[in-house]
């Protein structure tokens, strides 16, 4: 701190040195969360993002050291212009601060509760998957059969006997509901002449009809069965028990380790998710429709998203309760370590003792 100490001042006062030893402490711990901040967010090198915190905290000091000789010569262009400077740079040091303070203070809180989201989902995509298909299979099964219906209350129309255009369009709209079904009428004109034989032209083509619905059905409900397969060839019960015995030991376990497994378990979730959309996509169910992935599940999990500064609001403000309750604490002890220095800096290293 000499840099700050005229030598024709004579010797530092007690005051100043206490001041210096205090500002020095809350200075370290600034350098750390800055540090540590600017690593994760820029994947610098440790040195570097320690170098940077270190020259954020000087250039605090210096700036603070002008303003104070600025504020009493009275010279307002340096005061006004170190000001400005010296809030943008508190800016950065107070967002980088409490990055870091929020990230260590709830990084394990939010890490487990990830674990437990991902096991709960990976237990129930098998639960999830089987119900869309059941919902689907009957849906369409709904939909086809009270179509053929139709069709065939038009063939047997006393009141518009043969096979018309209403017959014909009833007829297409079946075809539509079973993509790549066509469905042939038989020739002759002995369809037509009686209403038993009508009723028999319904009967055959509901028939066919039909038997195409079942076929369409049966090969949605095999889904079920392809994937059973899925979920047993990609690991699915290792992935799982690797998430149990790694929660029953939690608290044991290292940030390190923690994001390993978060990283693992959410890859292996969203490669399972489009995996598991694309045996159930097809003519029956769009892929757009298939809402197996939870809502609530982001692409990325928020513990890694949160290493990068600029994701910190977005996390905190999708979060209610705790997650707002926590980070509000790490504003105000950031706040706190850097006013203290501050003032600590200003009215006690730089102070003059007349």
């Amino acid at each position: 701190m000499q840099i700050f100490h005229d030598s024709i001042d004579g010797p530092r006062s007690q005051s100043q040195v206490l001041g210096i030893v205090l500002y020095a402490v809350l200075a370290l711990i600034s350098i750390w969360a800055t540090g540590e901040s600017l690593s994760l967010t820029f994947e610098f090198p440790v040195w570097i993002s320690y170098a940077v915190a270190v020259g954020i905290l000087g250039l605090m000091a210096a700036l603070m050291n002008i303003i104070k000789r600025s504020f009493e010569e009275r010279n307002l262009a340096p005061l006004v212009i170190c000001f400005l400077v010296f809030l943008i740079v508190w800016f950065i040091s107070l967002g980088t601060n409490t990055h870091n303070f929020y990230l260590k203070g709830s990084l394990k809180d939010i890490q487990e509760k990830e674990l437990k989201s991902i096991q709960t989902e990976l237990e129930g995509i098998r639960t999830e998957s089987e119900s869309l298909i059941n919902t689907a299979a009957t849906d369409l099964r709904f939909k086809i059969s009270a179509a053929i219906n139709n069709y065939k209350k038009e063939v047997t129309n006393e009141k518009n006997p043969g096979h018309g255009h209403k017959a014909d369009s009833l007829k297409l709209m079946v075809e539509k509901l079973l993509p790549g079904a066509q469905f042939t009428i038989p020739t002759g004109s002995q369809w037509y002449n009686s209403s038993s034989n009508r009723i028999k032209l319904a009967e055959l083509m509901g028939g066919q009809m039909t038997k195409t619905m079942n076929d369409k059905v049966n090969s949605l409900l095999v889904k079920k069965d392809d994937i059973d397969k899925l979920l047993s060839e990609k690991d699915f019960e290792v992935y799982n028990q690797d998430i149990a015995n790694h929660l029953s030991s939690f608290f044991d376990k290292s940030i390190t380790e923690n994001r390993t497994l978060v990283s693992k378990s959410w890859q292996f979730y969203n490669v399972l998710v489009d995996q598991v959309k694309n045996i159930l996509s097809g003519n029956v169910i769009p892929k757009d429709q298939i809402q197996i992935r939870n809502k609530d599940i982001p692409e990325t999990p928020g513990s890694i998203s949160l290493e990068h500064i600029s994701n910190t609001n977005r996390y905190v403000s999708s979060k209610r309760g705790f997650a707002s309750s926590e980070f509000l604490f790490a504003f105000l002890l950031a706040l706190g370590v850097d006013l203290g220095a501050f003032a600590i800096f200003y009215f006690m290293v730089l102070k003059n003792d007349e």
